[in-house]
């Protein structure tokens, strides 16, 4: 469309828009319509019409984001090639400063877990590793002397447990 032939297009609205304007409205139009507003059954807000398509359409909004969340891979840094093939120039400045070395990542595959998964250590576990970490002569002194595990169950005497005699029970 050309410039002028915009313009006309504008003028004839502009035009036409005006003498709708100005026109008055019939007479009682204002009141019919609060009429008929009066008169219309009222609406519940929260109607469960009203939440029908809402509600399915916010799970899948939310189940799209958690699957993509979850899917998407972790950002792994990549070196740049720039920063690895430039060694850094040292800057003189009259003041004493260490030059900066750019450290550039090194990326190795990533470990896969082994399946099926660890379990994790128990109290007793942890406690182990704390006193072989902390006091590892002491806890070699101590793990010496246990005997290795044989595959036996282990053997408890018997224990035996009398009945209890009660005399009255009627007070």
């Amino acid at each position: 469309m050309r410039r002028d032939e915009h313009n006309d297009i504008d003028s004839l609205l502009e035009e036409v828009i005006s003498q709708y304007s100005s026109r008055e409205s019939p007479p009682g139009l204002e009141q019919r319509i609060l009429n008929r507003v009066r008169r219309a059954p009222p609406v519940p807000r929260f109607a469960p019409s009203n939440w029908a398509l809402a509600v399915p359409a916010l799970v899948c909004v939310l189940l799209s984001v958690l699957f993509w969340i979850k899917r998407s891979p972790q950002s792994v840094p990549t070196p740049s090639p720039s920063l690895s093939a430039v060694p850094p120039q040292p800057t003189r400045i009259a003041a004493k400063v260490r030059p900066v070395r750019l450290a550039v990542a090194h990326t190795k595959p990533a470990k896969r877990e082994p399946f099926p998964a660890r379990a994790p250590l128990s109290e007793e576990e942890r406690a182990l590793l704390s006193l072989v970490r902390q006091v590892p002569e002491h806890a070699a002194e101590v793990l010496s002397t246990q005997p290795l595990f044989t595959g036996q169950p282990i053997g408890y005497p018997r224990v035996l447990i009398q009945e209890l005699q009660v005399d009255d029970l009627t007070r």
